[in-house]
């Protein structure tokens, strides 16, 4: 059983000056400069808070039951829609381990496994439920404010529920073994930008909107071709597939202009 916390707490800020015409290259410091042309900063934060457990069990050593739960809390979400649950479960048999396989001269393991779990996204800048304002719109000497993002108080979190298929195999003492992974992910509440009109002010907004499916296979085999005390030769081939597609869109199309745009019916990224 293992158990335990997690805290994060992020704050990023920034500065810059620009200067121009030195008296000669030897002069490296912006005090030296004819003009002092402009100046920036800028400052984020944000921060995550995660509780998280896990519980393994094995019985007879062959047969495997793991459980894990996370609940997890971030910045980047307003405070009704903050934290999310993620639980998990799998599950192993070790075939081999039983009475009608563990006298095999041939087959050194074989195991089945199967899994089923949420994961979530928050990866969606800082702070987009909020509506923001920017003190850079000045206009001559006078200064001024400008709002620089719309918010959406109903942003959650981007979820996907992930389900794992497997086997595992060893023959002639481990010298050949092979593993065999089928996986399907379907995500909800996509975490993407959607045009707004432009007579907003601003180009896109931030939101939950469709629904994403992955599904694949993942293939590897290893051998031990030569093995003595100085020399060891040994081989490792991989293959995976995956195919990805939007399957929700609520008939909309996404994107920022004509690069990366979000259809139905096609791969993300398109």
């Amino acid at each position: 059983v293992v158990a335990g916390m997690s805290y994060q707490d992020q704050n990023l800020f920034t500065q810059g000056a620009t200067g121009e015409a030195f008296p000669s290259s030897a002069y490296k410091k912006l005090v030296s400069t004819g003009t002092k042309s402009d100046a920036t900063s800028t400052e984020t934060e944000f921060s995550f808070l995660s509780y998280f457990s896990r519980v393994n069990y094995k019985l007879m050593d062959k047969y495997l039951v793991a459980l894990s739960g996370r609940f997890d809390a971030s910045s980047r979400f307003s405070p009704n829609n903050r934290w999310g649950f993620f639980p998990a479960a799998s599950v192993g048999w070790i075939v081999s381990e039983e009475n009608f396989l563990k006298d095999s001269k041939w087959l050194s393991f074989l195991k089945l496994k199967a899994s089923y779990g949420l994961t979530g996204n928050a990866e969606i800048g800082n702070y987009p439920w909020q509506g923001l304002w920017t003190g850079d719109a000045h206009y001559g000497s006078i200064p001024g404010q400008r709002p620089s993002q719309l918010p959406n108080p109903e942003l959650k979190w981007e979820t996907t529920a992930s389900f794992d298929l497997g086997l595992e195999f060893g023959i002639l003492n481990n010298r050949l073994s092979a593993e065999v992974d089928y996986y399907v992910r379907n995500t909800t509440d996509l975490l993407l930008a959607q045009e707004v009109p432009g007579t907003s002010g601003f180009a896109s907004i931030i939101r939950n909107l469709g629904k994403l499916n992955n599904k694949g296979i993942e293939f590897t085999i290893n051998s031990e071709n030569i093995v003595t005390r100085d020399f060891r030769w040994t081989t490792n081939i991989n293959f995976g597939l995956n195919k990805n597609e939007i399957t929700d869109l609520n008939g909309q199309e996404l994107g920022i202009g004509n690069i990366n745009r979000a259809r139905e019916g096609q791969p993300i990224g398109v």
